[in-house]
């Protein structure tokens, strides 16, 4: 099939693979051989990195290492940070996970890459809702990136009863961090820091409202954050889910909202009716452009804001996405 320029440009490297990571929760081998797989099949232009966990490259090297040392192709990882609940055991965290990484290319260059950081970001900084303490971090954490390995970091809160001012918060920290004046010969991409938003998980309780999802993406175009996503997103459309007893957000509505947004200056409220659209037929794509109802967006436009502003998010399976996506007529 022949896939519209429109739906090339929203699916291109839209997913990254975390088959380590529940509900699949896969062995190392088996998801590093999907993923080497996935990346050399028909479809490889919607995938983007495997993500491991700092803690797992090491392990990674034993069961694959003859695989990514003669890949056909640069192998490109998202790793998964330690983090910590602490302003101090977060750096010391970042210390062993940069020192892992280094050591993980080192055995195998020039065929990895390891250019994106995700991690929690420390409980105790979120929950007072400092964003002059966050962006103090967030500086001592570009600062040590750039010495010693330039990646670009996106940082995950953790939400809860008080999510509104995380959030702000959050963005607020990752907002100052980009205005910091970049030396010559610095590395820009550590300070275009982004927000990582969970939209799921194994039980109904991980799953966030729409208002969440919502505020986090009204919030991130505000300040021009970029973003990336992680769990509960394996398919198309909103729907209920009756494994998990809950409402699963799809990744066409989160990244329809984000797109959507960002070029119609939508308000929070119509993000939110996006991301709570459960009719697939809403959501169009044509050479041109991408459609939802009234509202559309421009090839140019779905290019750049995807490569800047919307990243990818972290699915455990790359086969459940596409199904539903064929099933749909979309490819």
């Amino acid at each position: 099939m022949t896939h519209t320029k429109s739906f090339t440009a929203f699916m291109h490297k839209l997913i990254d693979y975390a088959g380590l990571f529940p509900p699949a929760k896969l062995d190392m081998e088996p998801a590093i051989r999907n993923y080497l797989r996935y990346i050399q099949g028909a479809d490889q232009w919607m995938i983007s990195r495997f993500i491991c966990p700092a803690t797992r490259l090491v392990e990674l090297s034993e069961v694959a290492g003859d695989q990514l040392s003669n890949a056909p192709k640069t192998l490109h990882f998202s790793i998964l940070g330690q983090g910590g609940e602490t302003a101090e055991q977060f750096m010391d965290g970042l210390d062993a996970d940069l020192q892992a990484i280094q050591e993980f290319e080192d055995r195998h260059q020039p065929h990895v890459v390891a250019d994106v950081l995700e991690v929690k970001l420390p409980q105790q900084l979120t929950a007072a809702h400092n964003a002059a303490a966050l962006h103090d971090m967030l500086t001592h954490v570009a600062d040590k990136l750039e010495e010693e390995h330039p990646m670009t970091p996106f940082y995950e809160p953790i939400l809860g009863e008080d999510w509104q001012a995380v959030i702000e918060a959050t963005v607020s920290g990752l907002a100052t961090q980009h205005t910091r004046v970049v030396k010559p010969g610095k590395h820009l991409e550590v300070y275009r820091a982004g927000f990582k938003l969970r939209c799921g998980g194994v039980n109904a309780a991980m799953f966030p409202p729409v208002e969440w999802v919502a505020h986090a993406i009204y919030a991130c175009l505000q300040h021009n954050i970029p973003m990336k996503f992680t769990a509960g997103l394996h398919h198309p459309v909103r729907h209920f889910n009756p494994g998990v007893q809950t409402m699963m957000h799809g990744f066409l509505n989160v990244f329809g909202a984000g797109l959507l947004g960002a070029v119609h200056n939508l308000s929070q409220t119509k993000i939110m009716d996006i991301l709570r659209d459960e009719h697939p037929e809403h959501f169009t794509f044509t050479n041109a452009v991408f459609e939802w109802n009234d509202l559309l967006i421009e090839l140019d436009d779905i290019i750049q804001l995807r490569r800047e502003n919307f990243i990818s998010y972290g699915s455990c399976s790359f086969d459940e996405p596409r199904e539903d996506l064929r099933n749909l007529g979309m490819m």
